[in-house]
């Protein structure tokens, strides 16, 4: 008769179980040994916490005295200021008028202010100028200078025996009021003919007088005179 094992009581499908619950009470028992070792080892701190200390050498804390502070010098108080002795007089009814007559005298005098001497403001000479805005214009322009020159110039005698001619430049300023001042000889030709020139300058009539920025100004102005034989 041949024996069947019964799969119910087949063991060999449960040994992973049962491995598994073997490690899990394994693992208790040697975590149980674990806390057990460390309460045991508390409990005898305790204990020997309340056992004999160590002795501690005391050491004795001493306090050197104290110096007796220096005894500040007081400063001597200075005596109070004893009163002056007035001296009676017994010329009670002395006029005291005559004290005070000269301040009264005084008072009644003019009080005159200091006087100061000033030195004499020394006249700054003017610019004269060379280029303005508007230059100096002869009345009636140019052509009217030049006419003026013909009629008025003297040819001296004596230059024309000699037979001498050419252009003298004569420079003079214009004055804020027009006229003619200052000439003097840029460029010479003969002593005779310059002088006839600056003859001849002295006889211009009044300019309008040059302007730089609306203001009448001195200006230089150069005139050439010629002398010239007729042919």
């Amino acid at each position: 008769m041949e024996l069947k094992k019964s799969e119910k009581a087949d063991l060999e499908k449960r040994k992973l179980i049962f491995t598994e619950i073997g490690l899990a009470l394994s693992l208790l028992i040697v975590f149980g040994a674990f806390e057990y070792t460390a309460s045991q080892a508390d409990m005898s701190d305790l204990g020997s916490a309340g056992g004999p200390k160590e002795d501690i050498e005391m050491v004795e804390v001493t306090r050197e005295p104290e110096q007796p502070k220096p005894e500040l010098e007081k400063p001597p108080m200075p005596e109070p200021p004893q009163p002056e002795e007035i001296e009676e007089t017994d010329d009670k009814n002395e006029d005291d008028s005559d004290k005070f007559k000269g301040n009264e005298d005084d008072a009644n005098k003019k009080i005159e202010p200091p006087s100061f001497d000033f030195d004499p403001q020394k006249e700054e000479k003017e610019t004269i100028h060379i280029r303005v805005e508007k230059m100096p214009i002869f009345p009636g322009g140019n052509a009217a200078l030049l006419k003026f020159l013909a009629e008025n110039l003297e040819y001296p005698q004596e230059a024309v025996d000699m037979g001498l001619e050419g252009t003298v430049v004569i420079k003079f300023v214009v004055g804020k009021d027009g006229k003619a001042k200052n000439p003097e000889v840029v460029k010479s030709v003969a002593p005779m003919l310059d002088k006839a020139a600056m003859t001849v300058i002295n006889k211009l009539p009044l300019f309008t007088p040059g302007e730089q920025a609306g203001e009448k100004v001195l200006v230089w102005y150069n005139l050439p005179v010629q002398f010239k034989l007729a042919r």
